[in-house]
C-alpha cells in the first residue's frame, strides 16, 4: 500500500546534492540511508534495524559497561524503548524505523537468526538486503523503484488497500491536528470502532492513534526540511510547539528533529 504525502502550505523544496543523505517516510515506518549516526547510548520508542551496508559495526553487550565489549555484525534489529549503543565507522549505512505496534516488527523478528530480548542479530537475508541498498541513489526516484524489493526482502506484507482506510489516511495528512477520537471516524466511515480498528490496522500495519502520530512527524518533517521553522513544523502537523514536536520526536526515533535538519538529507 503507497500513501503518498498530501499537499501542505509548506514551502517549496529546495535543490538537493545526490551525495547527500536519504531520509524517507515510508508509511507507519521511515529510513534513514547515510553515513554511520554517532549516537550515544539511548532509547528509541520504535524499532530500527540497522544495517552496515560497507563495513562491519559493533553492538554493546551492555551500553552501561563498555568494559563487557561488543558484538560485531552487519545487521542488527533494536526493540522499542531498549537502551542501546552502536559503535559504526563514517561509512554507509541504513537505518529502518518500525512501529513498536507494527505487524512489520513480527515479520522481521521471525527473519533473524540469533534473537534476544533488547537485539535480534543476523538478518537471514542480510546480504540481499544490503545489496538492494548498498549502491542506492539518494534520489525520490531511486527509493520508490526499490520500496517493493525491499519490503518483499524483509518480510513485509502487501496489504490490500482498503477505500475507506484510504479516505481516512488522506484526510489525516490533510488535517494532522483533527484530533477526533478514532470513534468518530469509525462513525464517518460506516464501522464499529472495534471493527474500524482491525480493518485499519490490517491495512495500514499499525493502530489508528500510531499511524496519526506518524503522519505528524511526517508532515512537520517534510515541512522543516522545505524551510519552515521547527515552530510552524509543528503548528502545520498539528502538535502544540517546536519543544512538543523536538521531544516527540526525539522519544520516537533517539536523535533531535535539528540534528537531521542539520544534515540536509534528501527527503522523500
Amino acid at each position: 500500500m503507497v500513501i503518498k504525502l498530501s499537499k501542505t502550505s509548506c514551502p517549496p523544496p529546495h535543490r538537493v546534492r545526490s551525495d547527500r543523505a536519504l531520509l524517507a517516510s515510508w508509511g507507519a515506518r521511515a529510513v534513514y540511508l547515510g553515513s554511520g549516526l554517532q549516537l550515544p547510548a539511548h532509547r528509541n520508542a520504535v524499532a530500527v534495524l540497522a544495517l552496515a551496508l560497507q563495513a562491519p559495526m559493533r553492538v554493546a553487550l551492555d551500553p552501561r559497561n563498555l568494559e563487557k565489549g561488543f558484538t560485531p555484525c552487519r545487521s542488527v534489529l533494536i526493540e522499542p524503548s531498549q537502551l542501546h549503543l552502536i559503535e559504526m565507522s563514517t561509512h554507509t549505512h541504513a537505518f529502518i524505523y518500525l512501529d513498536a505496534l507494527s505487524l512489520d516488527l513480527t515479520a522481521l523478528r521471525a527473519r533473524c537468526s540469533q534473537q534476544g530480548k533488547t537485539w535480534s542479530f543476523h538478518l537471514e537475508n542480510e546480504d540481499e538486503v544490503i545489496e538492494l541498498l548498498a549502491h542506492l541513489p539518494r534520489t525520490a526516484q531511486a527509493w520508490t523503484g526499490v520500496q517493493a524489493s525491499l519490503a518483499k526482502s524483509l518480510g513485509f506484507v502487501q496489504r490490500r488497500a482498503d477505500p475507506r482506510m484510504t479516505s481516512v489516511i488522506q484526510a489525516l495528512l490533510l488535517s494532522p491536528d483533527d484530533a477526533r477520537h478514532a470513534d468518530d471516524w469509525a462513525n464517518d466511515v460506516g464501522l464499529s470502532s472495534s471493527r474500524f480498528q482491525h480493518v485499519f490496522k490490517q491495512t495500514v500495519g499499525v493502530p489508528f492513534r500510531r499511524f496519526r502520530l506518524w503522519a505528524r512527524m511526517r508532515i512537520a518533517l517534510a515541512c522543516a526540511m522545505r524551510g519552515s521553522t521547527l515552530t510552524e513544523a509543528a503548528l502545520e502537523a498539528g502538535l502544540s510547539s517546536s519543544t512538543h514536536l523536538s521531544a516527540a520526536f526525539k522519544a520516537m526515533f533517539g536523535i533531535a528533529p535539528s540534528q537531521l535538519i542539520g544534515a540536509s538529507p534528501v527527503y522523500v
